[in-house]
């Protein structure tokens, strides 16, 4: 069709041929570059016969039938035809007991200069006619031959069974079918092992057997064969039925396998980053082939044989970034052959996901794990990983999510004896993991390795200040948690009342979403080692968020006993992903924003909006903290008065960051610095909208008073200005200002006496000049990178500097 070969995209796959002069087909490079494609679009349309000429008819196109006809699915007769429904046609056949086998195919000659040792072949099958309704399942056979050359069909042929094409339709009565229709298609496709020298010939052939009863009409279009020596891009790009591979190819594209997917021992799939989707039947124990970016997804029939993806292959991982299994069976499964990690979701959906020990949720980082969603069955264990970041040995909050961990698999990072000898910066190591006794306000030590830590909660004490990663292992399951009443039985102040809970799944949970027993607190606290304290939620912006991670304890309050049993549901489990113990660190570089109603008289709302919409971006808070996501365009709306944060991006980049409020009474908008980690080497400056109002926020606090009404439309800008790097560090050393406005450069300097050059990010030489007092200016400078270079009698270095267009 001529839809399909315009998806393959522009120049990809040309009709090649080599000469004027009729021969075999040649390919003379690897790769979609040498593809040889088909469209059989110059066929005759007429129903009136027309003679089959060998390499004539179609270039190095060869046939056992002298004749073809035009048919749209009409004609039962048996025989060669040219189908379609206007011009755009397809090569097929109808066998018939006068004509038990029909076969056609192409002669391709490698002419790429070296051996050629995988032939990938792609082609969409069409049926055209279905028999009667005694016609079963009927398919077009594929076979290929290698000579030195041929002059007809070949003698003996290798069979690619696993590449034939079967009839999308059986079982009806007989009637014309329009085989342009996906319903009446199937892409098939495959990489095979073929041993071709250069030189030789390939001979591809199609083959049509009479079956009892009346026969289908089968057709063939849209072909594509293309060589390849080693590990090479598949030319596919968007779906197809059937593929087979006995060789390694890779995905360049997302890919959808919808019928068929069949890699024998030494077939490899190379997913790359896309997502391959499997909705059919899979066999064969090839290999697939991941990196963290990969996705998979498993739809439609199970398989028995044992899925591989093997990380022994160049560039592969064994990680998939997403698993989905939803076959349409609840009963198929998929069985893993070796490991396989996930640091994204793995949804199990419907069906069985077999594990044998082999699937592994992995920490990739603070911010991205893999965790298990939906109501499918996982049997054999399951490993799931957690890093704790670094920042000082410390408590952690912490539980397991699978019902058969016990202390012991908690190896080196649980000490359960008094003391092991050992030491860390002259501590001595000591017991290290607790729970909590809400009943006598005190904490108990695990005391054996084969204690069981499911369904609690636990303090553990991290000796080691790097990067921690914690695996366990265990059976899977998905049933609710029952914590029971609850209770607050002791008095101690600020202690009573206190449960330590944990989360019991391998995925997230959210606390919105479950049904909490009257006197148990509507808000839970998280330790977050970001902050270096406890994080509370309670509905509103600035605090730890609803998401709580797996592996993760956290605390509750029970101001009585409880109503009713305090149950964690499966429910509540979420595929949203927060940050292991606490917050993004980027958050920690912020500006503090603090609206003040005059006379010092406090309010308890401040309203955000995102730039001028007229929706609130979050509810009414009390106190603010806004994430990454939610910079830049945040607007202080001042209804009534508290603080705010207003964040500032990590990476620091140069640029402008606007915020704003509303205000209908006289006061002053304050803005504070709280950076933890703001870099020296850049500023940050506080603009009205005017560019009037321009201040440095490098130290201390700055105020603007405003009376009445008078910053009810204003914008203020947060510019964060200039990136230098240096190689020396004296007193001397020129500093470097731009100033946006008119591009001007700033060299300034305690020393009125050096040499320096500017240069492009290419090299070229764009200024140079001595200096003669201590600042120097360069004008006209368009924004851009540059590199400036001075010297004096005993000093020299570079400067970079990062000129933004602000």
């Amino acid at each position: 069709m001529k839809s399909k070969l315009q998806s393959f995209g522009m120049g990809m796959l040309c009709l090649f041929f080599c000469s004027s002069s009729h021969a075999q087909i040649s390919i003379n490079s690897f790769g979609n570059s040498g593809a040889y494609s088909q469209n059989f679009n110059s066929l005759d349309s007429s129903t009136a016969t027309s003679p089959w000429t060998n390499d004539s008819t179609l270039n190095a196109w060869y046939c056992n039938v002298s004749y073809y006809t035009g048919n749209s699915g009409t004609i039962a007769t048996g025989g060669l035809y040219s189908f379609g429904n206007d011009a755009d046609r397809a090569l097929g056949s109808i066998a018939s007991s006068s004509l038990d086998l029909i076969q056609y195919g192409v002669r391709i000659k490698n002419n790429t200069g070296s051996d050629v040792d995988r032939v990938y072949l792609r082609f969409t099958g069409e049926q055209w006619r279905h028999g009667n309704s005694a016609a079963g399942l009927q398919s077009m056979r594929i076979a290929y031959a290698v000579a030195d050359s041929f002059t007809g069909l070949p003698g003996s042929t290798n069979e690619w069974s696993p590449l034939q094409f079967w009839s999308p339709q059986y079982g009806q009565s007989g009637t014309s079918l329009d085989g342009n229709l996906a319903s009446n298609q199937m892409i098939v496709a495959g990489a095979m092992a073929v041993d071709l020298s250069d030189g030789k010939e390939l001979f591809i052939l199609w083959s049509d057997t009479n079956n009892s009863g009346f026969d289908h009409a089968l057709a063939i279009d849209d072909i594509l064969i293309a060589f390849y020596s080693g590990v090479s891009d598949l030319p596919v790009i968007g779906s197809i039925g059937k593929y087979y591979s006995d060789t390694e190819m890779i995905l360049p594209a997302d890919l959808l396998i919808d019928s068929l997917c069949f890699l024998d021992s030494n077939g490899v799939l190379g997913v790359g980053s896309h997502q391959l989707t499997l909705s059919g039947d899979i066999y064969g124990e090839g290999t697939y082939k991941s990196n963290k970016s990969s996705k998979l997804k498993m739809t439609g029939n199970g398989f028995s044989n044992p899925f591989y993806s093997n990380h022994d292959y160049a560039d592969s991982t064994n990680r998939f970034a997403g698993l989905e299994v939803n076959f349409n069976l609840a009963g198929d499964t998929f069985e893993l052959g070796n490991e396989l990690q996930v640091s994204g979701v793995v949804a199990a959906v419907s069906g069985e996901i077999v594990t044998r020990g082999s699937l592994l949720l992995v920490a990739e980082d603070e911010t991205t794990y893999g965790q298990i969603t939906g109501n499918g069955n996982i049997t054999g264990f399951v490993s799931m990983e957690m890093l704790v970041p670094g920042n000082s040995p410390g408590w952690r909050n912490i539980c397991v999510p699978f019902d058969t961990v016990t202390a012991g698999q908690l190896g080196n990072e649980v000490i359960l004896a008094t003391s092991n000898g050992s030491t860390i910066g002259g501590i001595a190591y000591q017991q290290n993991l607790f729970s909590w006794s809400e009943n006598s306000a005190t904490w108990n030590v695990f005391s054996s390795a084969s204690t069981s830590l499911y369904g609690k909660g636990m303090n553990m004490y991290l000796y080691n200040p790097d990067n921690t990663r914690i695996k366990l292992a265990g059976l899977y399951q998905n049933s609710s948690l029952n914590l029971g009443t609850l209770s607050k039985t002791g008095s101690v102040s600020n202690v009573s009342g206190w449960h330590l809970v944990p989360n019991p799944f391998p995925s997230g949970i959210n606390w919105d979403s479950l049904s909490k027993p009257a006197s148990l607190s509507g808000s839970y606290s998280l330790w977050s080692t970001a902050d270096g304290g406890y994080r509370s939620w309670n509905g509103t912006v600035g605090d730890a968020g609803s998401f709580i991670p797996p592996m993760h304890a956290f605390w509750v309050y029970a101001s009585s006993t409880l109503s009713s049993d305090f149950i964690i549901s499966s429910s509540s489990r979420t595929t949203e992903k927060q940050n292991h113990f606490g917050k993004n660190e980027g958050e920690r570089n912020c500006i503090e924003l603090e609206v003040k109603a005059p006379y010092g008289t406090y309010r308890d709302q401040v309203i955000l909006y995102q730039d001028n919409s007229t929706h609130p971006l979050k509810s009414s808070i009390t106190e603010k903290r806004f994430g990454l996501d939610e910079a830049p365009n945040i607007w202080f709306v001042q209804e009534q008065v508290n603080a705010g944060i207003l964040p500032v991006p990590d990476s620091l980049l140069p640029g402008d960051y606007p915020l704003g409020f509303y205000s209908s009474i006289s006061g002053k908008f304050r803005v504070a610095s709280t950076m933890l980690n703001w870099d020296p080497l850049y500023e940050a400056w506080l603009i009205d909208k005017k560019n009037q109002l321009r201040h440095r926020l490098d130290s201390g606090d700055f105020t603007f008073t405003y009376t009445n009404g008078e910053a009810k439309t204003d914008r203020f800008v947060l510019r964060i200005e200039k990136s230098i790097t240096t190689s020396l560090s004296k007193p001397d050393v020129p500093e470097v200002y731009l100033y946006s406005a008119n591009g001007n450069l700033y060299l300034i300097s305690g020393y009125s006496n050096y040499h320096y050059k500017l240069f492009g990010i290419s090299g070229k030489l764009m200024a140079e000049g001595r200096s003669e007092s201590k600042e120097t200016i360069m004008k006209g400078i368009e924004p851009g990178i540059y590199f400036i270079e001075w010297s004096t009698a005993t000093q020299s270095g570079t400067i970079k500097c990062v000129h933004h267009p602000y």
